[in-house]
């Protein structure tokens, strides 16, 4: 048995001889795929003694039925007014009015902005150039993001409404990559990730100067996801010496002091650890301990030195289900609710927490795949 978006096939298989003997067939028509990369896994389980159980879901691909939702951590989570996508790098202006993400379409991807009143559609920001990792500017007027246009995988910003033209930001070396991470609150630095050979180190832009230096010896296997506290004083970030989950040593979530002077705290380890995020009053921090568990608060203080409170896990908070690897799929908007990724119905309506179940199925299985 095999999935293929969210219909599974089955196709009979002789084991003695390790052949596929005859040719597959659909046996179950619309089960949930997680978003993402982490769509490998579908939500589906069949027992020994025959009984089927599975989460009903789209038939077609993960990647066009993500949508993007709002939620207050008490259980209720409603869906945006926007049709379904494969929408990417969800992220809030700092007045907590307009949300902007990336959208995937195959191989392309452009940035969108959307109105978070209601009172307007989604509006396409960017055109060409594959756009990627839009990320607001201090001030709320510019989206900055990563851009192919020019040739190389640059950090390029542009006006929030459109208007005006876009703006290179910087200039990669040869088999670099740079991806925009988080401006100062005061607008006059941005963090940047650089990467090459598979490596991601944290660097810093400063605006006025356009120079940019590394932050620290920040340096990781997969993705930093590092941003500024909302006094600009401390940076937080996923670091992991080697990409591989649970099998990298000496990952999870740090705080560091901006300007780096080699301070270095580590946030209480829960497993995995990824996917960091202020609160917006800077006394906590949210991180994904994995993609199928609870996402964390931590609180945090950083006078007279910083302290860590006890983790807290928040079973209604969200869930974009991503792994790692991937960019954070949620974030925190000004008034403590969050917007987050989530898997939708072709329909555009919010995935059902139905779980079917059904008796006797692998008598089914044997009518609608035969082995003989």
């Amino acid at each position: 048995m095999y999935s293929v978006a969210g219909t599974v096939f089955a196709a009979p298989f002789d084991v003695k001889g390790l052949t596929v003997t005859g040719g597959p067939a659909p046996v179950v028509v619309g089960v949930r795929r997680t978003t993402g990369r982490a769509a490998a896994g579908r939500h589906l389980s069949i027992s020994e003694a025959g009984t089927l159980m599975y989460v009903p879901g789209p038939a077609t691909t993960s990647a066009a039925t993500a949508s993007l939702g709002i939620g207050d951590g008490r259980g209720n989570f409603e869906l945006l007014k926007i049709p379904v996508g494969g929408y990417v790098h969800p992220r809030v202006s700092p007045d907590g009015s307009v949300l902007t993400a990336a959208r995937t379409n195959g191989p392309e991807s452009d940035i969108w902005t959307y109105d978070l009143s209601g009172k307007t559609e989604i509006r396409r920001l960017t055109f060409g150039g594959n756009s990627r990792f839009p990320v607001w500017s201090g001030d709320g007027h510019r989206v900055t993001f990563q851009s192919a246009r020019e040739g190389d995988q640059a950090i390029f910003w542009q006006s929030a409404d459109a208007s005006g033209t876009v703006e290179r930001l910087t200039k990669p070396a040869q088999g670099e990559e740079h991806r925009p991470e988080s401006w100062s609150r005061d607008g006059k630095r941005l963090l940047f990730s650089v990467v090459k050979d598979a490596r991601f180190s944290l660097w810093v832009l400063t605006l006025d100067t356009r120079k940019a230096e590394p932050f620290g010896a920040v340096q990781s296997a997969e993705q930093l996801g590092a941003s500024f506290s909302p006094d600009g004083r401390w940076v937080v970030y996923a670091s992991t010496p080697v990409a591989g989950g649970t099998l990298s040593p000496n990952r999870g979530i740090f705080v560091q002091p901006f300007p780096a002077t080699g301070e270095l705290h580590q946030a209480p380890k829960r497993f995995v650890d990824f996917h960091p995020v202020w609160t917006p009053d800077g006394t906590g921090i949210y991180y994904v301990p994995g993609s199928a568990r609870d996402t964390v608060l931590v609180p945090i203080r950083t006078r007279p030195a910083v302290r860590f409170g006890t983790p807290e896990d928040l079973p209604r908070g969200p869930h974009p289900g991503l792994l790692s690897s991937e960019p954070r799929g949620y974030d925190i908007l000004k008034d403590g609710r969050f917007i987050s990724l989530s898997s939708a119905l072709s329909d555009g309506q919010a995935p059902s927490n139905e779980i079917r179940v059904v008796l006797n199925w692998l008598e089914e299985l044997k009518r609608l795949v035969p082995t003989k």
